[in-house]
């Protein structure tokens, strides 16, 4: 799913002008999402997350590079001398000697991880010439050299020769680590934009029945006042609590809104090519929310053990395992 397939298909199934703009809990348009959905559209559209999946890939790559320092090494080389010279003394053999040289040169170095090398080399040289005083016409040079060279103190073997590659994996694992990071924490505030909403909502609910009651009230105190049963005090005193609660209101239908912008804030992103026009009259279209309130299990809560969770976190959580990897990068660093 790209940045804006999730918003725009959402947009087709709701489109503005058959949704309400009124937020309110009761209000059946809307776009109804459970907290697997808001989850599912933050993961997938999340700019940052995406990013650090990016990054993530370039260090498994790094380090799978790293290791291409112990791969072996052929090198040929090919050469044509054609060289034509005129005699200075009568020893040269010829007026003019001239000489054809082919040469070919092969080495083949093959490092090891214990910081040794074995090395293989090839040379060859054929060299034709004119001079009279040549044993040959053609002269012909053939060698192979082999060695191979091992450290036994400084610089050798594999826990000192591997150090980069070792640490290449460190840090494709605290990449790894980061990236679990943005997603636990990505998910855990969705979630808390989720539930926050439908606290707000809930809350509006609540004020909106509570300012139907107090409306309800300021009716009978004026007909008491009409029939002669009621006082203006009674009056008075019900129009300000109405007053008061509209106030209420009006505060929570601003933390439902702020709510609702903060969870698409967080689940959707708009692409360079989208309509701002459609783009805003999609975002003024409430969420609401479908998942229920969770019951609490007060069993499961009483046998929690906070020494076992605090021993369990310690040992999952990514911030930590980040920091442990620096150390174990920092370890390496002193061995070079």
């Amino acid at each position: 799913m790209n940045v804006t397939s999730s918003a725009l298909a959402l947009f087709a199934l709701f489109p503005p002008g058959a949704l309400a703009q009124d937020p309110a809990p009761l209000e059946p348009a809307g776009m109804p999402l459970s907290l697997q959905d808001v989850v599912g559209l933050a993961l997938d559209n999340n700019i940052g997350l995406r990013i650090d999946a990016n990054a993530e890939e370039v260090q498994y790559y790094t380090h799978l590079g790293s290791w291409g320092s112990f791969d072996p090494l052929l090198s040929i080389t090919g050469s044509y001398t054609d060289s034509q010279q005129p005699a200075t003394t009568s020893l040269a053999g010829a007026s003019v000697v001239e000489s054809d040289t082919l040469g070919l040169n092969a080495q083949l170095q093959v490092p090891f991880r214990s910081g040794g090398r074995f090395d293989m080399g090839y040379d060859h040289s054929n060299t034709a010439t004119n001079s009279t005083f040549s044993i040959d016409d053609t002269i012909t040079n053939s060698s192979i050299s082999l060695s191979y060279t091992q450290p036994l103190l400084r610089g050798a073997w594999s826990g000192y020769n591997t150090v980069e590659q070792q640490k290449a994996e460190l840090r494709w694992r605290q990449a790894q680590a980061r990236h679990r990071e943005l997603r636990i924490n990505l998910i855990r505030d969705v979630s808390q934009s989720y539930w926050d909403l439908v606290a707000t909502r809930e809350a509006l609910a609540v004020q909106t029945e509570t300012v139907a009651l107090g409306e309800k009230q300021l009716a009978q105190n004026e007909r008491r006042l009409e029939v002669g049963v009621g006082t203006e005090v009674e009056v008075l005193q019900a129009e300000t609590n109405v007053a008061t609660q509209m106030e209420v209101l009006l505060r929570s239908q601003t933390s439902v809104r702020a709510a609702d912008d903060a969870l698409k804030a967080l689940i959707f992103a708009r692409a360079e090519g989208d309509d701002w026009q459609a783009w805003f009259d999609w975002w003024d279209e409430p969420i609401l929310p479908t998942t229920p309130l969770p019951e609490a299990d007060l069993e499961a809560l009483s046998m929690l053990d906070w020494a076992s969770s605090l021993g369990t976190a310690l040992s999952k959580r990514p911030e930590l395992e980040q920091r442990r990897l620096d150390i174990e990068i920092s370890e390496l660093d002193l061995l070079k």
